[in-house]
């Protein structure tokens, strides 16, 4: 029964060894929303984005659609959660 249990606690040590190196480089969720904002082509909501880029979270989203907005990259056409958005030519 030890024997058992030391294998398992090993096998999960490793486990965690290769876990924590598959984290993604910093700054690879803000390219792909970046990305998914750059492949619209017409209007989109907050909602398009989260399927184009899963594992994103909603605060970050939002975070740099406002940044997109002041660079005037993009603008808003509503607000609150039906808000949806459009490229501008600039």
């Amino acid at each position: 029964m030890n024997f058992l249990l030391f294998i398992l606690t090993q096998a999960c040590q490793e486990f965690e060894q290769h876990v924590g190196h598959l984290r993604s480089p910093r700054g690879e969720k803000t390219e792909a929303v970046l990305a998914a904002v750059d492949r619209q082509i017409s209007i989109f909501r907050v909602a398009d984005l989260q399927a184009a880029c899963p594992g994103v979270g909603l605060d970050l989203i939002r975070r740099l659609l406002a940044r997109l907005q002041k660079e005037k990259k993009i603008k808003s056409l509503g607000t609150g959660r039906s808000a949806q958005w459009e490229k501008t030519l600039n």
